[in-house]
């Protein structure tokens, strides 16, 4: 049986990461345009972003048309209605199996497939996509924000370090540092051992300093958007460093 707390296909995921860059910062109803002498306010709605992605003509919703169009030419610029139209059912297929027969509460959960936004992104991409399921489906209604979030209860994930000793005595820095999206940071140390046998004592790690500044830089501005208020970026690094 399938893992029905993760999606189940690579053309399901590119669904869900193409909605993610439009959902996660979208608010319906909220002024986008002033109103002007001549016309109303215009405002954030479904019906307006839906257009705005298939104006936006993404690759893979290109592909499905053509592959389900083998006969026609393509390099013919396909009309916008057909991509607008076409756009819909898939939104409204991925949707709807999305809420109704998988665990969405965990694939929500998850920075496999969620991005570590903010925790109020994360929850307005979450409520976004289900409010576009009920608009597709023609059952919009309203959603208690508040009775969503707790139910996910979404939070910050933290680092965790994982080490190992995979050389000795190799001419290069003692320690290599990467991460993964879920935050685990992983030390792969090559230790000195002849060294410490002719001065009994550790050596220290200022060859890989420079190297994990580096690496920090890149995990620190990740890592801190999770946070509604930002992290002090030297304590975290202090603390790192500290640790390792």
């Amino acid at each position: 049986m399938k893992d029905k707390s993760q999606l189940q296909t690579e053309f399901s995921r590119k669904i869900f990461n193409f909605l993610k860059s439009y959902l996660y910062d979208f608010y319906p109803g909220k002024e986008i345009k002033p109103e002007t002498p001549k016309q109303k306010a215009l405002k954030a709605s479904f019906y307006h972003i839906i257009r705005k992605m298939a104006g936006d003509r993404p690759e893979f919703l290109i592909e499905f048309i053509q592959k389900t169009n083998p006969n026609t030419d393509k390099a013919i610029t396909i009309p916008f209605d057909i991509l607008e139209e076409t756009l819909k059912k898939l939104i409204l297929a991925f949707t709807t199996i999305l809420f109704t027969k998988l665990n969405y509460s965990k694939i929500f959960a998850s920075s496999a497939t969620i991005p570590p936004y903010t925790n109020q992104n994360r929850i307005q991409l979450c409520i976004n996509l289900a409010r576009i399921y009920l608009y597709l489906s023609n059952n919009y209604q309203a959603i208690d924000y508040i009775k969503f979030a707790e139910d996910f209860q979404l939070r910050p994930k933290r680092f965790n370090i994982i080490s190992k000793v995979s050389d000795y005595d190799k001419e290069k820095q003692y320690v290599i540092i990467k991460s993964d999206n879920k935050f685990n940071i992983y030390l792969d140390f090559n230790i000195p051992k002849t060294l410490f046998h002719q001065k009994l004592n550790i050596p220290s790690l200022a060859n890989s300093l420079d190297h994990l500044k580096q690496w920090f830089k890149q995990f620190f501005s990740t890592y801190n958007r999770q946070f509604a208020q930002t992290l002090d970026e030297t304590k975290v690094f202090n603390s790192l460093k500290y640790q390792i």
